[in-house]
């Protein structure tokens, strides 16, 4: 690695995947006189960005981020990229000094929405490309009047735990990108109100990462916090939520900021928080963990710290229906991020690699099949399209776990009364199933029960009944197979034995299987 004791022209980023073309580019940069600082060994982890790399791009004029789908589900890319996003903002437009090449059909994996909107630079497909590329890199270096430089403070060494527990974490980028813009409404005055502070819930199902998220975002966006980040909760019920977060909120008063707030009530200690704050007069992020699901807004609106330099993340299950904020929404890992996960050291070798990582898959889809339980479809199929993907792109289209999610995937469209697009993913998968598992399969028998519930509801009955009449009996004690199956097998062979002049069977067929879905 090349020593970072000096100045450089541009700080080449990029993930290891995309090695050989970041080679050819800085060998072109190179040619062009301009110095560079590229990093050999490649690192994909936090805890190897070192101090050297940290004055490395400090110490250089632009960072040009070789941007490919896989960039952004690298740690390392995601801490080079912002720190450079957020210094570069100190000297005027951040685009200007942070530069993009693009090697993807699409930009849909570009964030922010600055860097998609800029020009950023195709793949060079020839040497004229090549030599816009250089000539474009050239011009950004010689508009800058200096380094992109350290930040202006020393970062409060009293950092909260949670902001370090994220070592591993994958992908997200988006997401982060998101809750960030989410924390600096505040920054447009004639959009907000100048006397409350920026808030923004992260929500999501238990297990899915909205710690994690609101972690990894205090440690990446630290810089734009001088004032300090602050962690609170998480919390337990509804009426004790209120109580521990305030007993919190003294705490920081009292040991963090040095203010006499004991025996003061809350608002009180809202306002001499806010005070305190705002005489400071530098921003100050306030991390609010595990709020419960469906607390009253009015209570939410009550915890709020009243100044514009306090930005306020909450991460909760369900968040609060009424309440005015941004939410972010999580749903599964997307098919780059879930190749990251399981292949961001290396790549899988050998069958019991290869069978770890399903099962923690399986976890993914039992997670997202939840939903659908809960009667949630909609958010139900967001996630499971997106553990589909990884799936397949890891396990292959024909693994089982792959069919569990494309099973779930039809139950959403028949909650919503898709009964057609149900039916068209049931016809798909019953013949993988059959081929993979056995016409006898548990699985095979529970798609092939359905294809023909749903082939009943969208008016071809006769087929319908045929296959419910054949996998009814197969629903036995042998298989081990549970009893709300067999009912459902039994219950449904007797409504489509029914004579469809005599009963609607299309209407009760509808009915029955909403009940069984939720």
């Amino acid at each position: 690695m090349a020593g970072a004791s000096r100045d450089y022209d541009v700080f080449l980023s990029f993930s290891w995947v995309d090695d050989a073309d970041a080679t050819v580019i800085d060998e072109r940069l190179r040619q062009a006189g301009l110095t560079v600082f590229r990093d050999s060994r490649c690192i994909d982890e936090f805890d190897a960005i070192t101090q050297e790399l940290a004055e490395a791009l400090a110490s250089s004029k632009v960072l040009l981020a070789y941007y490919s789908a896989a960039y952004p589900t690298r740690p390392a890319c995601q801490w080079e990229l912002i720190s450079a996003f957020i210094a570069a903002g100190r000297h005027g437009d951040p685009v200007r000094r942070v530069l993009a090449i693009n090697p993807e059909p699409t930009a849909d994996h570009l964030v922010p929405v600055q860097l998609a909107d800029a020009r950023y630079f195709p793949r060079p497909r020839d040497a004229a490309d090549m030599a816009r590329l250089v000539a474009r890199v050239q011009d950004r270096v010689h508009a800058a009047d200096g380094p992109l430089g350290a930040p202006g403070h020393r970062f409060d060494a009293a950092v909260p735990p949670e902001i370090y527990r994220t070592t591993r974490f994958v992908g997200r980028f988006a997401q982060l990108w998101q809750v960030h813009s989410a924390l600096h409404s505040v920054d447009f005055p004639a959009n907000t109100e100048t006397s409350r502070c920026a808030v923004a819930v992260i929500e999501g199902l238990a297990g899915i990462g909205k710690t994690s998220l609101a972690g990894q975002y205090g440690h990446l966006f630290r810089d734009s916090f001088p004032g300090g980040i602050h962690w609170t909760g998480p919390f337990g019920t509804d009426e004790e939520t209120v109580a521990q977060y305030f007993a919190d909120l003294r705490q920081i008063a009292t040991t963090r900021l040095r203010l006499h707030a004991t025996d003061i009530e809350h608002d009180r200690l809202r306002t001499l928080l806010a005070e305190r704050i705002d005489r400071d007069g530098r921003p100050v992020l306030l991390i609010v963990d595990g709020v419960p699901s469906g607390i009253d807004p009015d209570t939410l609106d009550r915890m709020l710290v009243p100044s514009p330099l306090v930005r306020m993340l909450f991460t909760s299950r369900g968040g609060s229906a009424g309440w005015d904020v941004p939410v972010i929404r999580l749903a599964g890992l997307t098919e780059d991020e879930g190749r990251a996960l399981f292949t961001g050291v290396r790549p899988l070798v050998g069958p019991a690699e290869l069978a770890a990582a399903a099962e923690l898959v399986a976890a993914a889809v039992r997670r997202d099949r939840a939903l659908v339980a809960l009667g949630q479809p909609d958010t139900a199929q967001a996630a499971l399209t997106e553990t589909e993907r990884t799936l397949t792109k890891i396990l292959g289209a024909d693994h089982p776990l792959r069919c569990q999610a494309r099973y779930a995937i039809a139950q959403c469209h028949g909650q919503r009364g898709e009964f057609l697009r149900g039916r068209a993913i049931l016809a798909e998968l019953l013949p993988i199933q059959t081929a993979g598992l056995g016409a006898d399969h548990p699985d095979t028998l529970v798609t092939k029960l359905d294809l023909g519930i749903a082939l009943a509801l969208t008016g071809e009955h006769t087929a319908g009944k045929a296959l419910v009449a054949e996998a009814a009996p197969k629903f036995g004690a042998e298989l081990g197979w549970r009893s709300d199956n067999r009912i459902r097998a039994t219950v449904t062979r007797l409504l489509l034995d029914l004579p469809p002049g005599v009963l609607n069977a299309s209407l009760l067929l509808d009915k029955f299987l909403n009940r069984f879905n939720k």
